[in-house]
């Protein structure tokens, strides 16, 4: 480790380039770095502290020798990935850190393994988990046809996950850091799957019908036992286990028997199929092309049509944020936390930590109306 305020000039460029931008330009855009980095000046440590929250990089990786050697702690699937992503990186960690708690927590009051998770493998048939997936959270087929919104469809199926002992994260920035959003392309969701404590991840940022989609994508990980994340994907170069997941979600959300009836009452209507069934027109031409009522060519011509249209921009309203806060970290879990609390398992500091929430703030979050559902 060097001395004090002394940063070596390849520090400062592995900070700078795992930030996500170019070395010269930034130097060009702020001076007193490129003095750090030619040696013509020395950085105080609010300086420093500055920079590496900035760079959202721990302060003492900075007065390394070496660059540390950082991986992203699953696969994590996406169209550009060429480079660490440190939004996603840190979400994973945070949720990862949150699990290992959890698990820890549950074993010592006598928490019992969750069946499901891991029951199946990557080689299974999509039917048979789909099959078991239907059997764990014990939804009809039609489920989805009895609400009236696709937001209401995604509420209830999360619901029945969080029951089941899944803590579902909807969330579409990093932790509660409102200026390190992330993006759809880069983070559709992803699973980190454990017998004691499964989490799911779905960046609440996509569109509905997407993150239901997304949600069952993500359990199905969970039933075959693997953590992953997906971003967008070239749909014709997706991985194995992530078709897998897609099939069972498919046919979870839209089984034949459900896609026979709405074909019938909406003949090549995707549209009016979609809204019906809360799932998207792409997942609706899947399983009209699964189901033998399209051919693959049309199925292309479908796809490569609709993303040839403008994409609605979503725009955020804000939302309650004791809504928000619950969503982005879960009820379940933050009621976990508090238990722990209340019986003196943890202290308040650690309680704050796992939950990125601090003093009057917290209180208030367990005082909400929300919290108890």
């Amino acid at each position: 480790m060097n001395n004090a305020n002394t940063i070596l000039p390849n520090m400062l460029e592995w900070a700078v380039t795992r930030a996500g931008h170019d070395y010269q330009v930034y130097l060009e855009e702020h001076d007193n770095v490129r003095k750090w980095a030619l040696g013509e000046k020395k950085p105080t440590l609010k300086q420093l502290e500055d920079f590496a929250h900035t760079l959202h990089v721990p302060l003492g990786y900075l007065f390394l020798a070496e660059p540390p050697r950082e991986e992203m702690p699953i696969p994590m699937f996406r169209r550009v990935n060429d480079r660490l992503n440190i939004d996603i990186y840190d979400t994973v960690n945070i949720l990862h850190d949150r699990q290992e708690w959890l698990r820890q927590y549950l074993m010592q009051v006598n928490g019992e393994e969750l069946q499901f998770v891991a029951v199946h493998n990557q080689n299974d048939n999509p039917t048979n988990v789909c099959a078991t997936m239907r059997q764990v959270l014990s939804l009809p087929i039609d489920w989805a046809t009895k609400l009236a919104t696709t937001e209401e469809a995604l509420n209830r199926l999360a619901g029945v996950m969080e029951e089941k002992g899944v803590i579902v994260n909807f969330n579409s920035i990093v932790g509660s850091n409102n200026h390190r959003t992330l993006s759809v392309e880069d983070c559709r969701g992803f699973a980190l799957a454990d017998k004691y404590a499964p989490f799911i991840f779905v960046n609440s940022k996509d569109a509905k019908a997407a993150q239901l989609f997304t949600l069952a994508h993500e359990f199905a990980h969970l039933l075959i036992g693997y953590s992953a994340g997906l971003g967008d994907m070239d749909i014709q170069n997706t991985p194995a286990t992530e078709r897998l997941c897609d099939d069972v979600a498919a046919e979870f959300l839209m089984p034949k028997a459900l896609f026979d009836i709405l074909w019938r009452a909406f003949p090549e209507d995707f549209v009016s199929i979609s809204r019906k069934s809360k799932v998207s027109r792409y997942v609706v031409a899947r399983c009209a092309k699964d189901y033998g009522y399209i051919t693959q060519q049309e199925y292309w011509q479908y796809y490569q049509q609709w993303q040839q249209e403008p994409q609605p921009v979503k725009k955020g309203t804000g939302g309650d944020f004791y809504i928000n806060t619950i969503r982005r970290m879960s009820r379940t879990f933050l009621l976990y936390v508090n238990s722990a609390l209340s019986s003196n398992q943890i202290l308040h500091t650690e309680a704050y930590r796992l939950t990125g929430l601090k003093g009057d703030t917290y209180r208030k979050v367990f005082n909400s109306q929300y919290i108890y559902g």
